[in-house]
């Protein structure tokens, strides 16, 4: 098992299965909100190594 495969676990085991069911707003915030937050950091880090 690789790195890559361990967050996306983490995410499924983690979440109720009541989002499963409802969907909606919920549904996709719970993954809209790490995905923007993840690639807001990597634009952060590579606009700081750009800088030094």
């Amino acid at each position: 098992m690789g790195c890559t495969e361990l967050p996306m676990i983490f995410i499924y085991t983690n979440i109720p299965p009541v989002f499963h069911h409802q969907g909606g707003w919920d549904e996709m915030l719970m993954f809209l909100i790490p995905a923007l937050l993840l690639t807001w950091l990597r634009k952060k880090q590579n606009s700081e190594d750009s800088e030094n």
